[in-house]
């Protein structure tokens, strides 16, 4: 029985599975014919959190782009706040939204908003929540003032801690427009990654409960990653149990692999904005004369592979 070893480094890589970069969504050739696979799983993994949490990508939801906020009134009186794509801390991303509402109400009609009017927004760290607020001394709101209403991808609704895609402002009294965070607000994304193969993750039983993510037993992942680290840290990973591996069912062929990195119950790849990450890979291959009946990795025969450029 050989153990091999796959030093596989995305930086490296020169073929993408989609119109993706290299470095996020890699196909990387092995270098060899590689028959017999019994065994397979990911022992380790380095990943830069240098994905943004807030993206300018459509939603893979309601196709929204998922940085803006519709701040709505009316089909007359409508405002979108684009937040800039990036990382943010709770009261950097406040401080933004704070701009983009005050900028609305000046760009609203006199007729909604009429000077002189405030907004703010402001994050507690002792909730984990967003308060914004919108004030004006006079005149006071109209009869209809239940209408405004944000409208957003829900990837940046859970960001704010709104689910879904819209809510409503509460008017508190009759000058004060106010909305709360309804959940705790994820500022630096969910708390896992999943590592992606649409080679492997098929055939190795990494399961998850059947969703957005997975159908029935068909699903790409081979990995849960917990995320660590503040964006701009490195996620480090080892698997807790070495000794055991998933089942390849003699996989006969193997002559590339292709990788990408998701968060959370968001299927698509992340982007890594030009920095690449690191898997070790670890394969069982068995002989024509052997049997799988030995287990973990005493007494195998190893081999390390780096996986360059061809």
């Amino acid at each position: 029985m050989d153990y091999l070893e796959i030093e596989i480094d995305s930086t490296y890589a020169t073929i993408s599975d989609s119109t993706l970069s290299p470095k996020d969504n890699p196909v990387l050739n092995v270098g060899r014919t590689l028959t017999n696979v019994v065994g397979a799983k990911i022992m380790e993994v380095n990943i830069p959190f240098s994905y943004y949490v807030i993206s300018d990508r459509a939603s893979a939801v309601n196709g929204f782009p998922e940085n803006r906020l519709q701040l709505f009134w009316s089909v007359l009186d409508q405002y979108d706040i684009f937040i800039p794509p990036g990382n943010y801390t709770g009261t950097s991303l406040a401080a933004v939204i704070q701009t983009g509402l005050q900028a609305a109400i000046v760009a609203f009609a006199t007729a909604t908003f009429a000077p002189p009017a405030t907004a703010s927004c402001v994050f507690s760290t002792s909730t984990g929540k967003f308060t914004m607020t919108i004030t004006q001394t006079a005149p006071t709101f109209p009869a209809n003032a239940q209408n405004l209403v944000f409208f957003y991808a829900p990837e940046l609704g859970t960001v704010l801690g709104f689910p879904g895609f819209t809510v409503n402002w509460t008017p508190a009294q009759s000058a004060i427009y106010t909305v709360t965070s309804t959940s705790i607000a994820q500022v630096t994304g969910p708390n896992n990654l999943y590592v992606n193969s649409k080679i492997l993750g098929n055939i190795c039983k990494a399961y998850i409960p059947e969703s957005i993510l997975s159908v029935g037993e068909t699903n790409p992942q081979m990995a849960m990653v917990p995320i660590n680290v503040n964006p701009g840290g490195l996620i480090w990973w080892q698997d807790p149990s070495p000794q055991e591996v998933f089942d390849t069912k003699n996989l006969f062929s193997l002559q590339k692999i292709d990788f990408y990195i998701t968060a959370g119950t968001d299927p698509r790849p992340l982007l890594f904005n030009g920095l690449g990450y690191q898997i070790k890979l670890v394969l069982f291959i068995k002989y024509a004369e052997q049997s799988f009946s030995q287990s973990g990795t005493i007494g195998q025969n190893r081999a390390v592979l780096q996986i360059r450029p061809t």
